[in-house]
């Protein structure tokens, strides 16, 4: 997400506001409780695998303005000011694990074998799968 944030490269958002009380903007922005989590204007998309019957979903959400994070296209030095707001303090990783079927009829170890194959992960990994 990064870009040239040369003056003469970038556009302004806010050019009167002072970088402090941007950073305000952004804080309050970033730390808004009631709006809902999305992906819109992350750099990173959602991963779905599918392993027979289970439906796993991995997302990187944040709960901030994707409109602000969409800037960037345009150059704007507010966008890049407001990611590196975001990432740190409001990012969050959403997994989803949808199985269809009887879950009493279901072995563990066999679904976690089929899962660990089809997310290519090593049974030797230092970080574990599932525990």
């Amino acid at each position: 997400m990064a870009f040239n944030t040369t003056p003469a490269a970038c556009r302004l958002l806010f050019p009167q506001l002072p970088p402090e009380l941007r950073n305000e903007v952004y804080s309050y922005l970033v730390h808004d409780e009631e709006k809902p989590y999305t992906y819109l204007g992350m750099p990173f998309a959602p991963k779905t695998y599918n392993v027979g019957r289970t439906k796993i979903t991995f997302a990187v959400v944040h709960q901030g303005n994707p409109s602000l994070l969409n800037l960037h296209k345009d150059k704007f030095l507010e966008a890049e000011e407001y990611f590196s707001c975001l990432v740190p303090t409001a990012v969050t990783l959403w997994v989803s694990v949808v199985v269809k079927g009887y879950m009493h009829k279901a072995e563990f170890a066999s679904w976690k074998t089929k899962v660990e194959k089809r997310m290519s992960v090593s049974p030797n990994s230092s970080v574990p799968l599932l525990t």
